[in-house]
């Protein structure tokens, strides 16, 4: 099964790192089942036992900031000039968000089913401000497109940390007001610049590192700063993001040898970007089903339902290879109106 190279941006095979993959996967499923279940309490909010609320204030923490990093990471260690990065940013972030955004607007749509039922006046600011979960896509385009500015402008990594330090201290204290479309944007600078900042660092680095001594610290200091307030939706948010992206990454590294674990994350790591995006019509249908049904156990409803929002996805890039239907990537499209060769078949934000 060849996925479309996951969120955000994997090297091509002979130099992907493992470890990246299986952190990715660790996050994706943390972010479908975050999904589920709160579809699934937002449907029915008697049905959540107590230990939900803290699952998902700490997991919700880190899960998607782990995605900016990476973002910001390979494409600070991408080859590519800046008309094919413009090139792998509309076929590969812009495709997927207006096609995806648009099937599940009109199941939505159609259906009448789940907890937001989508509508013709609301289209628009759908597709300005990212509707649902696809806020997400239409943050990595403006980071990317921000990104290539940056690299015609020359600004190198250094200055690029700066302004993005200073803007969140100016959005935190309120001196700089952001319209609401950018509210995410702005939240999620700091991380791809972050990102972009690590790859600079000699990899030798990272593998002198302990890695059990920094899973257990970031872990303990993740729950720490929980406990001081650090946690989603907070101003402290970003201490405990950090702290929470450092115990993912470790537990990824710690998990390679593990074949049987590392390999079903490393996989969903890799076809992440088509996980993200049909997820939640997944877990809708299951969870509207067994509502109708009468099942309304909660632990059964998110392992079920998680479980279909990961295989289905996984299926659907299965059909699609065999199929050559472009859903994920629209390369080909860009081929056909430019006359250009296609973008590397590796991944849908593959770097070199």
């Amino acid at each position: 099964m060849e996925c479309s190279g996951g969120l955000p941006h994997p090297v091509t095979n002979e130099n992907r790192q493992q470890w990246a993959d299986i952190a990715k996967g660790i996050a994706i499923l943390l972010v479908v089942i975050n999904h589920t279940g709160s579809g699934i309490f937002g449907f029915s909010p008697d049905l959540a036992g107590p230990g939900w609320t803290y699952f998902k204030y700490l997991t919700y923490t880190f899960m998607v900031p782990v995605f900016f990093v990476f973002s910001g990471w390979f494409t600070q260690l991408s080859r590519r000039n800046l008309p094919q990065r413009g090139e792998v940013l509309v076929a590969n972030i812009v495709y997927p968000y207006l096609l995806w955004m648009l099937i599940q607007g009109l199941v939505s749509g159609i259906s009448k089913a789940g907890n937001m039922v989508v509508t013709w006046e609301f289209a628009p600011q759908m597709i300005i401000g990212g509707w649902l979960q696809f806020w997400f896509l239409q943050t990595l385009i403006i980071l990317f497109a921000l990104d290539i500015l940056y690299r015609w402008l020359g600004v190198t990594p250094r200055v690029r940390i700066c302004v993005a330090a200073a803007v969140s201290a100016c959005v935190a204290m309120g001196v700089l007001p952001v319209w609401w479309w950018l509210q995410n944007f702005v939240a999620s600078l700091i991380y791809f610049e972050v990102g972009v900042l690590l790859a600079l660092v000699p990899f030798d680095f990272w593998k002198r590192l302990n890695k059990v001594s920094v899973f257990i610290v970031s872990s303990i200091a993740l729950v720490t700063l929980l406990q001081l307030g650090a946690g989603y939706r907070t101003p402290l948010r970003m201490l405990g993001a950090f702290a929470g992206i450092a115990s993912c990454v470790s537990l990824a590294v710690l998990l390679q040898p593990w074949r049987l674990v590392a390999k079903p994350l490393a996989a969903m790591g890799r076809c992440s970007l088509e996980i993200y995006v049909i997820h939640v019509m997944v877990s809708a249908s299951f969870r509207v089903a067994f509502l109708k049904l009468g099942i309304t156990n909660f632990a059964f409803n998110v392992v079920v339902g998680s479980v279909a929002a990961v295989l289905i996805p996984m299926g659907v890039v299965y059909l699609e290879a065999r199929l050559k239907i472009p859903l994920f990537r629209g390369g080909n499209w860009l081929r056909l109106f430019s006359g250009r060769k296609a973008l590397a078949s590796g991944g849908a934000l593959e770097n070199r």
